[in-house]
């Protein structure tokens, strides 16, 4: 999907999503979601309801956003003797998160995690295509002693690493797992992404038809009211001309009757 540029929201945006944000049941869901897309999707349907329009993950980049400020506000007026600093979402927030910890460690993770899960899996697989070598017969955590009574008597961990890679490969597999689970989670918020695109362009789409055919529906009635009046007008000047004729042809009889008299006296 072509990337869109960003629309800044505006103050009558944010105080809306803000109140969404507030609920109840939006700070459960929130709190007890590993995976909390689904909750943004909730929120980006329900600012779709309200008029405006944002996809889920514009929901969650303004969350995070409005939460680091918010935690640099209160830690800058928290310092003694540093000049109080005003912003205009304070008292929300601190409605929201005011008695809560100043962050969401599920949350946060989670954001700071999807910043670096495609290099993390090909940084895992790699790894693991490194350390697939073939273990030693002896597969030991205790790093051996070394040889000779010149060489250094140090890094155990890179020692042992060597001597038992099975335990490396088996972390490195679990992680490779988990990280595999979170690109798909993105992959399927992409997804949604797109479907939402769609609608709304769907429906923009038939709004704007609406308005076309609401506007040709006008000019038609407009032209036949145009021509109805053209109608009425040639009636009225067919009866006119009508009844001109008729007195004229009154008045003459009326002139030759009264000429006939006169001559007959």
């Amino acid at each position: 999907m072509a990337a869109q540029k960003s629309v800044p929201w505006s103050n009558s945006e944010v105080e809306t999503f803000l109140n969404l944000v507030a609920e109840d049941r939006i700070q459960r869901e929130l709190d007890g979601a590993t995976r909390n897309e689904k909750v943004f999707l909730q929120l980006s349907q329900m600012m779709s309801e309200r008029g405006f329009y944002r996809t889920l993950q514009q929901c969650r980049d303004k969350l995070k956003k409005l939460k680091s400020d918010y935690r640099a506000v209160k830690d800058h007026n928290g310092r003694s003797g540093a000049s109080r600093k005003n912003w205009k979402w304070l008292a929300q927030m601190d409605e929201i998160y005011g008695q809560r910890p100043s962050s969401n460690g599920r949350e946060s993770s989670l954001d700071s995690a999807t910043v670096h899960l495609e290099t993390l899996n090909e940084d895992d697989i790699s790894q693991g295509e490194f350390l697939s070598f073939t273990p030693s017969a002896s597969c030991s955590s205790t790093p051996a002693r070394p040889t000779s009574p010149t060489s250094p008597t140090s890094p155990t961990t890179s020692h042992a690493v060597a001597v038992c890679p099975s335990r490396v490969m088996a972390g490195k597999r679990k992680r490779t797992s988990h990280t595999s689970e979170l690109v798909d989670a993105l992959r399927e918020c992409s997804r949604n992404d797109q479907v939402l695109q769609a609608q709304r362009e769907s429906h923009v789409g038939r709004l704007l038809d609406d308005a076309r055919e609401a506007r040709e529906h006008q000019a038609a009635l407009q032209r036949e009211l145009r021509e109805l009046h053209r109608e009425q007008q040639d009636v009225q000047n067919q009866m006119n001309e009508r009844f001109n004729l008729g007195f004229l042809a009154a008045l003459d009889r009326l002139t030759t009757a009264l000429t006939g008299q006169r001559n007959g006296n």
